[in-house]
């Protein structure tokens, strides 16, 4: 299994089962998606007067990220892929290469019909780290955008490309070009 994927699956479910009310286990270093990880943490991402990237601290754990997001009034999380196709390899082929397949994201859906875009960055920190917690995680909020609307198309007639795939609320959802 990716672990960065199986994170962000993790990061989806655990943030919509919050968003409803429901009580979830502290995320971090508890979930199995983090054995490995020294921290999981998360950052506004923009740019300065001079162009300069600028990451400011939203929340220390994944647990303080999920009430970030309630008090941003986010109504659920989508999990999206972008296709990256590039020229020579298909995104089936290259998914079993760093930085192959498509790119993930979490999508934080607002009451204003806008979604802010989460990307990961994982980054080793220390090969040799105490019980094998090398990774260090960050998400960071890189966008907003429109929400966009879940496609009604049927998956298996095969009559539209599938562009993404979304999990809300635990359940799989296909986006596509309909």
């Amino acid at each position: 299994m990716n672990g960065p994927l199986a994170q962000f699956v993790a990061l989806t479910s655990h943030a919509n089962a919050f968003l409803r009310g429901r009580q979830v286990p502290e995320f971090f270093p508890g979930n199995s998606t983090c054995q490995f990880c020294d921290s999981v943490k998360f950052f506004e991402v923009s740019k300065t007067l001079l162009k300069k990237v600028r990451e400011t601290p939203v929340a220390v754990n994944p647990n303080a990220w999920f009430e970030h997001l309630r008090t941003e009034r986010v109504t659920g999380i989508c999990l999206t892929c972008t296709p990256q196709n590039k020229p020579g390899i298909s995104d089936r082929m290259s998914s079993a290469f760093v930085g192959g397949g498509g790119t993930w994201a979490m999508e934080a859906l607002q009451p204003s019909a806008k979604s802010a875009v989460w990307l990961s960055r994982w980054e080793v920190w220390n090969q040799n780290a105490p019980e094998r917690r090398i990774w260090r995680v960050s998400y960071g909020r890189v966008s907003a955008i429109s929400t966009r609307a879940l496609g009604d198309c049927e998956l298996e007639s095969g009559r539209h490309p599938v562009h993404s795939v979304q999990i809300i609320g635990g359940h799989f959802h296909k986006r596509a070009m309909c």
